[in-house]
């Protein structure tokens, strides 16, 4: 039987990239800490990375994105 080459996504990491999503699973003490997607591969896997520098393959349903400013007009409308 032929395999089908293994495909993997390299993003594009600049020095200036933030932490974009959220790992939302509990795995390696990891749960709720911001992470970078370094690389997207076949069957729903991603290579992360997290703030301190530690990597690891995991699944891309284990992420959330990160929403910093759900709403930025919020700022500016003043409550009434």
């Amino acid at each position: 039987m032929k395999q089908s080459p293994l495909r993997i996504r390299v993003s594009n990491i600049m020095s200036g990239d933030t932490f974009t999503y959220i790992f939302r699973r509990d795995r390696h003490g990891r749960k709720g800490q911001p992470c970078l997607v370094l690389a997207r591969g076949t069957m729903s896997s991603c290579l992360v990375k997290f703030d301190d520098g530690y990597t690891m393959v995991t699944s891309r349903n284990a992420l959330q994105r990160r929403h910093e400013h759900s709403n930025p007009l919020a700022e500016t409308i003043p409550a009434r």
